[in-house]
């Protein structure tokens, strides 16, 4: 039950932390559910590997035994059985240092459900991008940070923990959720907890589309700043509109092509691309079902997330090309 308890604290506290409203609280918040989310995953995969030295210890007894009785089919069958549950050793050790691996693992063993594991690959991505930033802004990180407390509750809700009580463990955070020892027969018991913690911070199904909401159109409104700051970097021959998007996607690390080169190709995004997101987003106001939003969102977000690095990189060259020049300027 102790793991229970540290999961439910951790969560309750980012919601704490991210009704502050505050960047720092919100960026702290968002660090602590992905630790929770992760723990809970870690829990998940011990208890669906804990078999693997038993079924690793019958694969080498079956194999003994298959010069004497490869020739019966149940033998076989049995022993293909059992190879199917062996992990390899690569697999383990994946499953112990990557996030993606333990996710797709899971989901692949009906122990995450598809949105949720696609949704908590992407908050995690942006978690690593996060750790390392701290100019960030709130309508963007916000809304962030509310999608990863309740999907951090989805994966409370299912969660398989370690149902032991011990004597020595006072559980009182646990007992403010109504939670005693009558818990370890309760199959309902982390559902429970979660559905408090999501009231704790008001995450009902149309806060969830708002939050999912606000958050890509805060990305987009970024997007399209940084599309801009580029086109006003580009030299004067490049006056098509959509050659921002061409640059952007081009092999500019080596050499921009001249505008009549660079308008022979086709790239997947042009101008016309902004406002058809836009229009995807404001479509999450027709569904009703939390995976449901889950799934549009990682789809939306798949669309445009390629070419959202790639602008950003291109500026951020950009930017450093232009401070090295002031800083040349001022004999620095």
């Amino acid at each position: 039950m102790l793991d229970l308890e540290l999961v439910a604290v951790q969560i309750e506290e980012a919601g704490r932390l991210a009704k502050i409203r505050r960047v720092p609280h919100l960026r702290l918040a968002f660090l602590l559910l992905d630790n929770a989310v992760e723990v809970m995953l870690h829990r998940e995969v011990e208890s669906e590997t804990s078999l693997q030295d038993v079924n690793v210890a019958m694969q080498v007894q079956m194999h003994r035994m298959q010069p004497f009785h490869g020739d019966k089919p149940e033998f076989m069958a049995l022993m293909s059985d059992i190879e199917a549950r062996v992990i390899t050793d690569r697999k383990m050790g994946d499953l112990e240092e990557r996030f993606r691996t333990k996710v797709n693992f899971l989901a692949e063993r009906k122990r995450l459900d598809p949105p949720v594991a696609t949704i908590v690959k992407k908050l995690h991505r942006y978690r690593n991008d996060l750790y390392h930033r701290l100019q960030l802004r709130r309508e963007v990180l916000e809304p962030a940070t509310l999608i990863y407390f309740d999907v951090a509750c989805a994966v409370l809700a299912n969660w398989h923990f370690q149902r032991s009580w011990s004597s020595t463990e006072s559980y009182e955070d646990l007992a403010r959720f109504g939670v005693t020892t009558h818990a370890l027969f309760d199959e309902d018991i982390t559902a429970h907890v979660a559905s408090q913690l999501r009231d704790s911070v008001g995450m009902h199904v149309s806060a969830i589309r708002t939050a999912l909401s606000d958050h890509l159109d805060g990305r987009l409104d970024d997007l399209e700043e940084t599309v801009s700051m580029v086109r006003a970097a580009m030299p004067d021959e490049y006056d098509d509109p959509d050659d921002v998007y061409r640059i952007v996607q081009s092999d500019w690390k080596n050499e921009i092509p001249p505008p009549s080169e660079l308008r022979k190709h086709r790239f997947p995004v042009l101008g016309r691309k902004l406002p058809l997101w836009r229009r995807q987003v404001a479509s999450l106001t027709d569904i009703s079902e939390r995976y449901a939003m889950y799934a549009r969102y990682a789809a939306i977000e798949d669309d445009f997330e390629s070419f959202e690095a790639e602008a950003s990189a291109l500026y951020e060259a950009i930017d450093r090309l232009v401070q090295q020049a002031v800083d040349e300027e001022r004999g620095k």
